[in-house]
C-alpha cells in the first residue's frame, strides 16, 4: 500500500500537508529556545489585540509536552494528512483544515475566556489534524471491502492502524489511568472530538469520489482531480499560513530586542 501511495504522491504532490508540517515546525522550534517569551506574548491564552499571534497556538503546544506534541503532530500530518490529500485533493484538504482550525480555535477561545474558565491552555496543532483520522478510518473500511483480510497483512496499513489506535485510545488512557487526570481535564481531548465531528459532513458529501479514488489507489491508476471550485479555500489557507509565519517572525524579533 505504501508503494501505491508513493506513486500517487509523485503525481499529486501533497503541498497542503507539507505546508502544514512546515508551519508546525516554524512555530514550534523557536519555542524550545524562547519558552518565556512565547508564553508571555502568544501565551496559552489567546489575545486578539495581538492578532498576528492568533495562529501560533494552533501549530504548537504548551511547553511541558512540546517535543512529544511536535513529533505526534508531524506524524499525523505526514501519514494521515498525505493519504487524505492524495484521495480528496489539495483544495479539499485546505478546506477541512480551515474548518477544523476555525472551529477548535473559536471553541477554545470561548473556553479560556469564560468568566470561570475550566482550564486555560490554548490548543495545539492537533486541533487541525485530528479530523484526518476520520478519513483514514473510512479509507481503511474501503480497503477492507476491496481487499478483504489481505489489507491487514500490509505493514504500512498496520502501522497506520496502530498509530490511529494510539491517538484515539493510548493518549486518553495514559492521561486518565497513569497521569490520574479526568478525560476532559485536558481540554485538548474535547478539541480532538470537535475536529473529528466537523469533518464528518464533508466525508459524507465526498464519499462516492473517495470510494472511486481508493480503487484507483489499489490498482495504481492515476488519480485525477477536476479543476473544481476551491480557490477561495486555498487563498484563505495561504493567509492562515502567512499569519502564522508573521507571528513566528514577530515572536523572534521581539525576543531579540
Amino acid at each position: 500500500m505504501l508503494k501505491c501511495l508513493l506513486v500517487q504522491i509523485r503525481k499529486n504532490r501533497p503541498v497542503i500537508t507539507l505546508t502544514l508540517m512546515f508551519s508546525c515546525l516554524l512555530s514550534t522550534i523557536p519555542q524550545f529556545f524562547l519558552p518565556d517569551v512565547y508564553n508571555s506574548l502568544s501565551g496559552q491564552y489567546p489575545d486578539l489585540s495581538h492578532f498576528y499571534f492568533l495562529a501560533l497556538p494552533a501549530f504548537t503546544h504548551s511547553p511541558d509536552m512540546l517535543a512529544r506534541h511536535l513529533i505526534g503532530n508531524l506524524l499525523v500530518f505526514l501519514l494521515f494528512g498525505s493519504l487524505t490529500e492524495c484521495l480528496i485533493g489539495s483544495k479539499r484538504l485546505a478546506l477541512i483544515s480551515l474548518v477544523t482550525f476555525a472551529s477548535t480555535t473559536c471553541i477554545d477561545y470561548l473556553h479560556t475566556n469564560w468568566p470561570n474558565p475550566l482550564g486555560g491552555e490554548f490548543h495545539g496543532a492537533s486541533g487541525i489534524c485530528w479530523g484526518y483520522h476520520v478519513f483514514f478510518i473510512f479509507i481503511l473500511i474501503l480497503l477492507y471491502e476491496n481487499m478483504g483480510r489481505r489489507v491487514f497483512k500490509d505493514a504500512f496499513v498496520i502501522g497506520l492502524l496502530v498509530l490511529c489506535a494510539f491517538d484515539f485510545f493510548g493518549i486518553p488512557v495514559f492521561e486518565v489511568v497513569f497521569a490520574k487526570q479526568g478525560f476532559f481535564r485536558n481540554f485538548g481531548q474535547t478539541l480532538h472530538l470537535v475536529s473529528m465531528i466537523v469533518v464528518m459532513p464533508f466525508l459524507l458529501v465526498w464519499r462516492k469520489e473517495i470510494e472511486c479514488n481508493v480503487q484507483k489507489l489499489i490498482t495504481m491508476e492515476p488519480i485525477e482531480f477536476e479543476n473544481r471550485k476551491g480557490k477561495l479555500s486555498l487563498i484563505l489557507f495561504g493567509l492562515l499560513i502567512c499569519l502564522n509565519v508573521y507571528g513566528a517572525i514577530r515572536l523572534i524579533a521581539i525576543s531579540c530586542t
